[in-house]
């Protein structure tokens, strides 16, 4: 039987002017998963994200790997459980590229040898391994993006979690992104509204809606259920049906 890395029961929360965002979300993750977060806008996705590593904190109970959530273990399941961004500019804040790899081991207190090795580990990984001098505030979008990631993969996180990770990347940039993460071992939840993606990326799918968990389910059940993709805002086909009609006509 599979390890749980991630259980979450009867979590709650409300934001501070009082909306609720969680209203007794119950989920299992069992180490190796790859696990989708999907629903409409305001379902409560990113919320559940930010709770797994203590950055919101709500009522319920949280365990990572098997560790409860509190404020004795806050450290270590930060180390754990590592969050890339929407938005790599919300991750990215450091002079240099290695600086920003290398911040989460300094806070680690992991030796200067051993955070040289890792961040040039990480590099080559990511396909940036010349880049640890450059500004990430100088990179493309797509280039932060690894970045970002590059920041999480270097403490050897026991869960990826990746919030809209395909947001604002052009084609070429989503195709590398999506690779490199396809490469990686372990645990990863993934929130977006890009089926496509997560299809390549998942097999279980997990829909939320109005802070709960509606349906938790297969790849290949939630593909066919084409009622419960309408009704959560997810339908994509109608993107199909005008690339094919436009190629239909240019033929």
């Amino acid at each position: 039987m599979s390890k749980k890395m991630v259980e979450v029961v009867d979590l709650y929360y409300k934001y501070p002017d009082g909306t609720p965002a969680l209203n007794g979300v119950n989920i299992s993750i069992a180490e190796g998963e790859s696990v989708a977060i999907v629903g409409h806008n305001g379902a409560g996705k990113s919320t559940l994200l930010k709770q797994l590593n203590g950055i919101l904190r709500g009522h319920g109970k949280i365990e990572i790997a098997g560790l409860p959530l509190n404020k004795e273990n806050l450290r270590t399941i930060r180390s754990y459980v590592g969050i890339v961004f929407q938005d790599p500019d919300d991750q990215l804040f450091c002079p240099t590229v290695y600086d920003d790899i290398a911040f989460g081991l300094i806070n680690m207190d992991m030796e200067k040898a051993e955070i040289d090795c890792r961040v040039k580990e990480t590099l080559k990984k990511v396909g940036l391994h010349d880049f640890g001098q450059r500004s990430a505030h100088h990179l493309s979008f797509g280039q932060k993006k690894r970045v970002a990631l590059a920041t999480i993969l270097s403490m050897v996180p026991k869960v990826m979690v990746l919030d809209e990770p395909t947001s604002n990347l052009d084609p070429r940039s989503e195709k590398t992104f999506l690779e490199l993460v396809n490469s990686l071992s372990g645990t990863k939840i993934i929130v977006s509204h890009d089926l496509p993606m997560l299809f390549q990326l998942c097999d279980r799918f997990v829909v939320m809606g109005n802070g709960k968990v509606i349906e938790d389910t297969s790849r290949e059940k939630f593909m066919l259920n084409k009622k419960l993709i309408r009704e959560h805002g997810l339908d994509y086909e109608f993107k199909c049906a005008y690339c094919e009609h436009y190629v239909a006509a240019a033929c």
